[in-house]
């Protein structure tokens, strides 16, 4: 007799807000995935709508006829992203692996067999892989050449596989249900609006032990809308994020010495960025823009020891 191949249990969770586009091409990609390196794997979809009104529902439904694994499907009125991830996490408590994706992205069809090969490789408690851009229209030639400093959506760092990291996104990420289960909520509410709740994660997990490891064979893809590709959003998106970590700081470290340090690292990067401005202006836009973005963090880090939270997903971009 043949021992049967054990089963994996593994619940991908799709947060979506108003995206029916966006959420049919993930939930796409998702009805394609294979595991050749892992067989025994038994996927289910969970999809929350932030949106009260239950606009996904048509969306889901027919994903629903053409999809080989289950779905399960939320509504969570309370609007803000870190109530949408906890009530996914809820939804997915008796799996034993929890993976992320947007509604903006789409994932290869060895995606998910890539993460749940690493995380066994390596005994990882959370992976991360890589997040390629597809733009919506041609991007500006400035843009491509800059990498912007504080602006994931356009620098794109590879690393081998098994390389821990400091940081993780639920743009692509596995954890096992454990590791969750092991923070309450897990997504502070108080970052619902600011984003970052998942970076806050990042830092809480690391205190007890836990530290992300990079997958690159992992690979989803975000497409990125006409309206972020401007020097506007980018240096915007610099000020967020340094605000994100110094508040990240400030809740978990809110000793003097931290946010004095901080502080020094926030004017740092002001100073850096307006020095660097007047040179800039013979490197082109690109070199422009980029000292643009050291202000912009530093700002952001100064505004955040404050306590300032800016608000970024107040905002919808794509569709």
């Amino acid at each position: 007799m043949t021992e049967a191949t054990p089963t994996i249990s593994v619940a991908v969770c799709v947060i979506t807000y108003m995206r029916p586009q966006g959420l049919a091409r993930v939930l796409g990609s998702l009805a394609r995935l294979a595991f050749g390196k892992n067989p025994g794997v038994a996927p289910q979809i969970v999809v929350v709508d932030n949106d009260r009104a239950g606009s996904a529902r048509p969306t889901v439904e027919a994903a629903a006829a053409q999809m080989p694994w289950p779905i399960r499907y939320a509504v969570e009125p309370q609007t803000g992203i870190s109530f949408a991830r906890n009530r996914a996490v809820a939804l997915a408590d008796d799996c034993d692996y929890i993976a992320f994706l947007d509604d903006d992205e789409f994932a290869e069809p060895n995606w998910l067999d890539e993460l749940l090969h690493a995380q066994r490789a390596y005994g990882a408690e959370i992976v991360v892989g890589p997040v390629l851009p597809v733009f919506e229209t041609p991007p500006p030639g400035w843009l491509l050449r800059g990498r912007f400093v504080g602006v994931p959506r356009f620098d794109r760092a590879r690393r081998p596989t098994g390389t821990p990291i400091a940081y993780m996104s639920t743009a692509n990420v596995l954890f096992t249900r454990r590791i969750l289960a092991s923070v309450a909520g897990p997504f502070n509410p108080r970052f619902a609006l600011t984003g970052g709740s998942d970076t806050f994660l990042t830092m809480q997990l690391a205190q007890r032990g836990a530290r992300p490891i990079w997958c690159d064979e992992a690979l989803v893809h975000e497409v990125v809308p006409a309206s972020r590709l401007s020097a506007r959003w980018i240096i915007r998106r610099a000020y967020r994020v340094g605000n994100t970590i110094s508040l990240c700081e400030r809740e978990l470290h809110p000793t003097a010495r931290r946010l004095a340090e901080r502080a020094l690292r926030g004017g740092a990067c002001i100073t850096i960025g307006v020095a660097g401005l007047v040179p800039a202006a013979l490197g082109g836009r690109a070199t422009m823009v980029r000292m643009l973005t050291y202000a912009a963090r530093g700002a952001g880090i100064l505004a955040g020891i404050f306590g300032h939270r800016f608000e970024e997903y107040r905002t919808v971009h794509g569709s």
